[in-house]
């Protein structure tokens, strides 16, 4: 009879063992419970120890989220403690015709040390310090430069940004970046006329703003007031250090034809020394592949500087990325004379190779005339550029 009921309850011995093993955990379970209960009647002081072990560990989670996220802003590498670090080593041969104590070598250009972090929220200090090795005498002297250092108020009220120290100054396109982030190896002609072989830079206060607008497009101003330090003695523009410099510079962006245009000027007290720049930039990045695009670059800038030869130049500049590792380009540069007559012009050609985002290596070869004297001169540029940090990567369009 017992059998029959169990045939009943349980058709297969597959249940009946389920069935078994159901009843072996519940009866563990219930032991489990048993055996806890015991213990927290005899240790009635170990849960209210442990509710207040969780409530610590619990407050100084939310303690070091707050103060993680106050010091270190999204974007940032470091914090107070810990700033942003990089370096930059630059080599570099130069090839020419002309007599030239740095000719047909292989030598350290530069070396960028390069610190900067957040020191409050919306608050960012950089330093940049350069060392160049000038081999105009010889033997490599090394100069010791300060290139920037300056405090950025990134959060002001009305969307103003504020920049205080010294700073590359924000004049035309390529003049805001340094010369290992420049696509090609040298400056163009009307660069290294206007302001010497490298950016200008000077002390001073820069105040920019976003100009909120219908059409939601990126449209900014920012205004200067410089020192006015005095460049190398054969820049074209004559700062002399004892007047006040200014600049202005306007930018929009063209989002329905891919550019972006400008507008600079910079002039000193009493309006003796003028430049004036305008730019235009047209991107293109082909659908479907996120590197390989096309850069139309273009800068003119002119002076009403008086007593100078040299008026107005401008530099023409074609870059293609086929994807992130090879790149090559082409650079048209003139120079204009005060009867708006062609003086001086450049053509180039230049390759890249990306090893990286912070290694690349490159060959630029220039020809350089002058239409009034008739020279002429091949140069072939050799570059190596390598560095470890945010500021040694290289720059995304």
């Amino acid at each position: 009879m017992f059998t029959k009921i169990m045939d009943t309850i349980f058709p297969s011995s597959e249940m009946y063992s389920l069935y078994m093993q159901r009843s072996l955990l519940k009866e563990n379970i219930m032991n489990q419970i048993l055996y806890l209960y015991t213990i927290y009647k005899r240790n009635r002081w170990i849960i209210p120890l442990i509710l207040l072990v969780m409530s610590v560990q619990i407050t100084n989670s939310q303690t070091t989220t707050r103060t993680i996220q106050g010091s270190t802003p999204l974007g940032s590498f470091g914090g107070i403690m810990n700033p942003d670090l990089s370096f930059i080593v630059d080599i570099r041969g130069l090839f020419r015709e002309k007599d030239d104590n740095a000719k047909n070598k292989l030598l350290l250009s530069a070396v960028e040390f390069a610190l900067g972090g957040y020191l409050h929220p919306g608050i960012r200090g950089d330093v940049i310090l350069a060392l160049d090795q000038d081999y105009s005498t010889g033997g490599p002297a090394t100069e010791i430069e300060l290139e920037e250092a300056f405090i950025s108020f990134l959060d002001m009220p009305l969307g103003l940004q504020i920049i205080a120290g010294r700073k590359l100054v924000d004049f035309g396109n390529i003049n805001r970046f340094h010369l290992h982030h420049y696509p090609f190896s040298d400056s163009p002609l009307v660069l290294e006329h206007f302001f010497g072989h490298h950016s200008w830079g000077d002390d001073g206060v820069n105040l920019s703003f976003l100009v909120p607008n219908p059409f939601d497009i990126y449209f900014k101003t920012s205004f200067s007031m410089l020192n006015g330090k005095p460049l190398c003695p054969h820049a074209l523009v004559l700062w002399d250090g004892n007047r006040r410099v200014y600049n202005s510079r306007v930018s929009v962006d063209l989002p329905w034809i891919k550019s972006i245009a400008g507008y600079s000027r910079a002039w000193d007290e009493g309006d003796g020394n003028t430049i004036e720049n305008i730019e235009f930039t047209y991107k293109y990045q082909w659908p479907g592949f996120v590197y390989r695009r096309l850069k139309l670059q273009n800068e003119y800038i002119w002076t009403k500087t008086t007593n100078q030869k040299i008026t107005s130049g401008f530099y023409s500049l074609v870059v293609f990325s086929f994807n992130q590792y090879y790149e090559i380009g082409s650079r048209y540069d003139g120079l204009f004379s005060d009867e708006n007559k062609i003086e001086d012009w450049a053509g180039s050609f230049f390759a890249t190779r990306y090893l990286s985002h912070s290694v690349y290596m490159r060959g630029h070869y220039k020809f350089v005339g002058n239409e009034q004297s008739g020279e002429k001169e091949n140069m072939f540029f050799l570059q190596i550029s390598w560095g470890l940090g945010p500021h040694a990567h290289r720059l995304e369009d």
